[in-house]
Parts: structure tokens; sequence; C-alpha cells
């Protein structure tokens, strides 16, 4: 008598399969979500600190004691920062005081922008 030669997989090894890279599947999103959002909260973290420095500094070679507007153009200009690498292309949102401070930092709703305030 002839063996019949068995190949492949059953239907129901093929579904044991799928259903365990489901359940994988459900446990690696949101695992991968918070690593994201840590990471963008390190970014932003980042961001404010050399934007903070940057404004310091041009404050101090400027011999300056208070930081407006045009002066923080001049900072960002003068250590070759671009407003939309600090922001992220908008992903966040800094206000700077006029001591160059950064004195809030936030995932922003809409556009991100670099303000300075008069506190």
């Amino acid at each position: 008598m002839k063996k019949k030669n068995k190949k492949g997989f059953t239907l129901i090894e093929l579904i044991v399969v799928i259903a365990i890279l489901a359940i994988l599947a459900i446990i690696a999103i949101p695992v991968v979500s918070g690593l994201v959002d840590k990471a963008n909260d390190s970014a932003m973290a980042a961001n404010a600190r050399t934007l903070e420095l940057a404004a310091k500094a041009y404050l101090t070679e400027e011999d300056d004691s208070s930081l407006d507007s045009d002066d923080l153009d001049n900072a960002l200009d003068r250590f070759e920062l671009k407003e939309t690498d600090i922001t992220d292309n908008g992903k966040f949102s800094y206000t700077i005081n006029s001591k160059g401070t950064v004195t809030q930092s936030t995932k922003a709703n809409t556009n991100g922008k670099i303000s300075v305030s008069n506190q």
C-alpha cells in the first residue's frame, strides 16, 4: 500500500498561529505608542533647553537686559537655529520670558510657535 504524503498545515494550526500573532500585536501596540510619547517629551525638553541656551547666550553677548521677539529672531539666526526645527515642524510650542528662560513647553494643538512673554 502507498502512504499518503501530507504536506502543509491544517486549518486549525493556521488559525492558532494567527491568534497568537494577534495577541502579540494587541500587547505591542500600546507599548510602542508609550515609547513614542516619551520620545516626543524628551525631544520637547531638549528643544526647550536649546532655545533657552541660545536666548541666554544672545543676551550675554549683546549685554542686553531683556529679550523681545526681534531679539529672539536674532538669537535663532546667530546660532543657525530654525523655528521649524525647534518646534519640530509645529508639534511643540514654547513661551520664553524676557530673561531668556523657557517658561512653558507644550504639545501644540495647532501650529507650534515660539513666543516671548513680558513677565
